[in-house]
């Protein structure tokens, strides 16, 4: 199966949007040059300038993350956050196994490989603090605004 890789600027910088023929794969904190063709990445393109324009709050990109199994049930519960809302640690724990596994559950959002479209920013910790992210608190804390003044 081929891969498809794309380069796109946004309000947190750079961005390099990786995809097969079926849906896309990833999404990192990182600039590329390449700038392949592909319906998925076309679409996953559009629905995040959308998204940083405060025109999109659900995306319908198709998406493939790889992940283990407990990995790719954490990254379900993340879909179910609605936009401009936060769960904790904790709660996320919660749905998918115990409370008390609140840092496996963080460990697994930190290896999401399509964040923002599955927002792993909308989780923070119990007493209200940001907590972390894989692209920086700063990034977070603009995803997180972003939403929420636009609720």
């Amino acid at each position: 199966m081929a891969l498809y890789m794309r380069g796109i600027k946004s309000i947190i910088g750079s961005l390099t949007l990786i995809a097969d023929d079926n849906a896309l794969l990833e999404i990192q904190f990182k600039s590329s040059m390449q700038n392949d063709h592909s319906k998925i990445l076309d679409l996953a393109q559009k629905e995040l300038e959308l998204y940083f324009a405060r025109k999109l709050k659900i995306f319908t990109v198709p998406q493939n993350p790889r992940g283990t199994s407990y990995q790719c049930k954490c990254w379900q519960t993340l879909q179910k956050i609605k936009y401009g809302q936060t769960i904790s640690y904790k709660d996320q724990a919660t749905q998918v196994a115990n409370a008390k596994h609140t840092r496996s559950v963080a460990q697994a959002n930190s290896k999401n490989p399509i964040p923002i479209i599955i927002p792993c920013h909308r989780v923070i910790a119990s007493n209200g603090d940001i907590g972390g992210y894989a692209g920086g608190l700063k990034m977070k804390k603009i995803l997180i605004g972003l939403e929420q003044d636009s609720n």
